[in-house]
């Protein structure tokens, strides 16, 4: 048994189960989007520069950042959990045929790996735009004015893929060890 097979299987799975699985992706994306939306106002060069008469205006922004990091932390949980509850059945149909536990665990790590890469894919391209429209609310309260221009951060998407990896990286492991 190879890791091609796997990975073949774990395709199939995603394809045959694209309806619990779009829910999955559909939150994850939100959360991505959300996500790098907070962290992305944190580097704007528009609201630092709001800012710099308000000393903890930023410290708000990254304060909300960490609790939306700490919810979306227990949302991927959730959503991770609810897959697994879904799938009991199908897992123990592999461990009926003579599929090992490890290899059913590597092959729900492919699938979830797959997802969260497309999830956060699309959670950036949606972030980007919640940027705006939250950077939009931001600069019209303080009277500012707004020109929508589309700029990626690269050092938020670098802060955004550290605390989505983290947080989606233990939760696939502790999930893994739930399967095995």
């Amino acid at each position: 048994v190879t890791c091609p097979m796997y990975a073949k299987l774990a395709l199939r799975n995603v394809r045959r189960s694209i309806k619990d699985y779009s829910v999955y992706f559909v939150t994850l994306s939100l959360t991505v989007a959300l996500l790098f939306s907070f962290i992305s106002l944190s580097f704007s060069e528009q609201i630092l520069t709001i800012s710099e008469n308000m000393s903890s205006f930023s410290s708000v922004i990254w304060i909300l950042s960490f609790i939306a990091t700490i919810v979306i932390a227990f949302t991927i949980g959730y959503v991770t959990k609810f897959i697994v509850e879904r799938r009991k059945k199908e897992f123990a149909t592999y461990l009926l045929l003579g599929m090992e536990r490890y290899h059913i665990s590597n092959m729900f790590h492919i699938e979830n790996a797959l997802i969260g890469f497309l999830a956060f894919l699309f959670g950036i391209f949606l972030g980007n735009l919640f940027t705006q429209v939250f950077t939009a609310i931001i600069l019209r309260i303080f009277d500012q004015v707004y020109i929508f221009n589309i700029i990626l951060s690269w050092k938020a998407v670098l802060v955004t893929l550290l605390c989505f990896t983290v947080m989606y990286g233990m939760n696939i492991l502790r999930t893994g060890n739930t399967i095995r």
